[in-house]
């Protein structure tokens, strides 16, 4: 799913408060103008692409984490219209970027970096050492390992929807979208620190 129709799925599926505002630029002057208008609000922003048409690998792709005129400028000279430009407000802090992947009807899978806490979520693998792993369900449990061997990682310790951990974490609120939408099987969020807004990318 290219990145401008995921973030409408996403505000679709999910509500508006799960996506950081933004604005799609197809030129120079529609960048300018998204840029300032963020930067008049005095908010930080930075900037997504992604291809007109056919999708492509994200490594692929420019990307401006924390954003400059002169950065955006500087990938613009170099592509042009050959990419739609997405401004957005963007997260400087992070509590912790995650995955969260569903076992079963009741139970899910967090698999989260708490410790770098200014890495995008795109680069939240960069120190595998620092990746922690837990499971929700309705009530605190053990031994959820040797019912699902999950293959590529731990599943860590199940906890309580309620447990004062998960609700630190925010990760009861993402638990509750997985019991509300059962179709969903994986979503890819941060927590934004220190309010702890959940954004779903």
């Amino acid at each position: 799913m290219k990145k401008v129709e995921r973030l409408n799925w996403i505000t679709d599926q999910f509500g508006q408060e799960f996506v950081l505002p933004f604005k799609v630029c197809s030129s120079w002057r529609e960048i300018e103008s998204a840029v300032w208008d963020f930067e008049k609000k005095s908010v930080s922003w930075g900037m997504r692409t992604d291809t007109p048409h056919n999708s492509s690998i994200y490594p692929t792709l420019p990307f401006v984490l924390h954003g400059s005129l002169e950065s955006v400028r500087d990938v613009w000279d170099r592509f042009a219209k050959s990419l739609i430009y997405i401004i957005c407000h963007n997260i400087t802090r992070y509590r912790c970027n995650a995955v969260v992947l569903r076992l079963d009807d009741e139970h899910v899978f967090f698999e989260f970096n708490p410790v770098d806490k200014h890495l995008s979520q795109r680069n939240m693998y960069d120190q595998i050492s620092n990746l922690r792993y837990l499971s929700v369900g309705p009530v605190r449990r053990l031994f959820l390992q040797q019912e699902y061997r999950y293959p590529f990682r731990p599943l860590g310790p199940v906890y309580c929807r309620d447990d004062h951990l998960i609700q630190d974490l925010r990760f009861h609120k993402i638990y509750d979208l997985m019991m509300r939408h059962p179709c969903v099987n994986e979503i890819t969020f941060s927590v934004r620190s220190p309010d702890g807004k959940i954004v779903i990318w």
